[in-house]
């Protein structure tokens, strides 16, 4: 068996620290949206005020909604992402270039906001599943 780490130290390399990115060194307050910064970003993730997470690819993003001023309806392949808020247009405008990295709910118990925030701020993400079993009293059948 090779050892690796012996390996990079006989040839006096030192193991590649992994690229800072988006999310490295925040300061904990919070941020609705988060942009790729000087690229367009392969995928996203949506958190909810729980602490859930679900990536999406660009490549499964079919489309959204915008209904000003407040909701904004993202559809991908397997969900369908509900958000009310305020600065929905500023969300609409990064799904366009292709530039949001996390978009997150707010939660009023553990969330801060900085002070002279301007920023969106999600106040209800509703999610729907594609992998979510109807209710029995649903009229669809399952197939």
């Amino acid at each position: 068996m090779i050892d690796n780490k012996n390996a990079l130290n006989d040839l006096n390399r030192k193991p590649t620290d992994p690229a800072a990115d988006e999310l490295d060194g925040r300061d904990g307050a919070y941020d609705a949206l988060v942009k790729v910064r000087g690229r367009k970003s392969a995928r996203f993730h949506i958190i909810t005020s729980d602490g859930e997470i679900i990536g999406c690819g660009y490549a499964y993003l079919l489309g959204w909604k915008y209904t000003p001023s407040e909701t904004l309806t993202v559809f991908t392949t397997t969900h369908q992402f509900i958000m009310t808020g305020t600065g929905m247009e500023e969300i609409e405008r990064a799904f366009l270039r292709e530039v949001v990295y996390e978009l997150r709910e707010y939660n009023g118990k553990t969330d801060r906001l900085r002070p002279g925030y301007d920023g969106p701020i999600i106040q209800k993400l509703t999610i729907r599943s594609a992998f979510d079993k109807p209710p029995k009293n649903d009229d669809r059948k399952a197939e």
